[in-house]
């Protein structure tokens, strides 16, 4: 799901003719804004949490409208945690109130520096994906972990 749509976000991506299994990514030097700016994007990302939150952090570094969905077990896996770091960056995302949970929506218009206090209980990929999105912030990013950080391991990889 995650190379369907880096396809639809008109991200570089090389398949390997011999190998179906290896991909190279080349990005594209900065944020990733939608190639629909006048329309919301949609993005079907089936059950992939992997691909729902690390795009959800991605999303909100550039410019463009983007809904972020996928099957119905999906939409019981939380993601509050993060949308709630993004938003104290200054990202205009949501999530479903009432359960903390997919599809999440995106007004993406960049983030700003500051600090994000958020929970290591939940998953390290919160975590990872503030990271990853903090180096194209406007201004210092300071992620302030407010109790235990599970898996630091896998947040390690990341730093």
């Amino acid at each position: 799901y995650m190379l369907e749509a880096l396809d639809t976000l008109k991200v570089p991506v090389e398949r390997d003719a011999d190998d179906k299994t290896a991909v190279t990514v080349t990005g594209q030097a900065g944020p990733i804004d939608s190639p629909t700016p006048e329309e919301s994007l949609e993005l079907f990302l089936g059950n992939a949490g992997t691909a729902m939150r690390p795009l959800a952090a991605a999303l909100c570094m550039g410019k463009g409208k983007f809904v972020l969905d996928g099957v119905p077990r999906m939409r019981e896996r939380p993601i509050a945690d993060l949308i709630d770091g993004l938003k104290q960056l200054g990202a205009d995302v949501s999530c479903v109130e009432e359960t903390g949970c997919p599809p999440v929506t995106i007004n993406a218009n960049g983030l700003n520096g500051g600090t994000a206090s958020i929970s290591g209980k939940m998953s390290s990929q919160f975590l990872s994906s503030l990271l990853m999105a903090s180096p194209v912030v406007d201004g210092d990013v300071t992620i302030a972990i407010k109790d235990e950080l599970i898996s630091a391991p896998y947040v390690s990889l990341t730093i």
